[in-house]
């Protein structure tokens, strides 16, 4: 079974994550901050990565960064899923290393095709 980590703030959009992806059978792990999300992801080595933008302390931006620079994790397909939806920013959520950026309000079928396509 494949592994998600999905790092968000809001409780509400983090629980209806949880949901949705179980109901595909993916082991899912979830972290409210930037700094949890990443210690789950060392600890859980997750197959995929969905990650908000903006979280108090550590940023998404942050977190991909993190995890492109450990070779533990380097590897793990990073998709972005976020309320800032100006262009600037889904550049530099690319640039940073993240695979993909969503933005929200998100159509549940893209983000299910989006993973899908990852994985």
């Amino acid at each position: 079974m494949k592994g998600i980590l999905i790092i968000e703030d809001d409780d509400n959009v983090r629980e209806s994550l949880i949901e949705l992806l179980k109901t595909r059978n993916y082991n899912v792990v979830a972290a409210e901050n930037g700094a949890k999300g990443l210690m789950l992801a060392q600890e859980n080595k997750p197959s995929l990565i969905v990650c908000d933008v903006m979280m108090p302390g550590i940023s998404g931006f942050d977190v991909v960064e993190s995890i492109r620079k450990d070779a533990n994790l380097s590897h793990i397909p990073f998709i972005f899923l976020s309320a800032k939806a100006n262009q600037s920013d889904m550049d530099y959520g690319i640039k940073m290393g993240a695979n993909f950026y969503m933005t929200k309000p998100f159509k549940v079928r893209d983000l299910f095709s989006t993973i899908e396509n990852l994985l």
